[in-house]
């Protein structure tokens, strides 16, 4: 295999492994927060914290967690000067991926720290 097949499939990986748990999980959250929202006549953090936990409690944060670092490691070594589109797929897939990375790991700051004040 050349190098060439080598950086597509890790391209392809990267791509697959950056938006499908995004899909699977971001998309069909937010429909769903709002929704509720909107039934409940919800509002504020609580209601859009309690969408977000069930929806990430299903699929598992560590497994999210861990698709977005291997996908955004597949992506950067698969950017190739001499394809200007993959590149630019796989920047654009890149930012997804480290800002799925930096919600979560926030979230998880927020959970630690919420959970030691409130014991305090």
């Amino acid at each position: 295999m050349d190098d060439e097949q080598i950086s597509r499939r890790r391209f392809v990986r990267g791509l697959l492994l950056a938006w499908i748990p995004i899909a699977l999980v971001m998309v069909p959250t937010i429909v769903r927060v709002i929704s509720e929202m909107s039934n409940q006549k919800a509002t504020g953090l609580g209601a859009v914290a309690g969408g977000f936990s069930e929806a990430l409690t299903t699929l598992g944060v560590i497994a999210f967690f861990a698709a977005e670092i291997f996908a955004v490691v597949l992506l950067a070594r698969s950017l190739s000067k001499g394809q200007p589109v993959r590149s630019f797929l796989a920047t654009v897939s890149l930012c997804v991926g480290a800002f799925a990375v930096l919600l979560i790991s926030v979230a998880l700051w927020f959970l630690i720290y919420e959970s030691r004040i409130g014991h305090s």
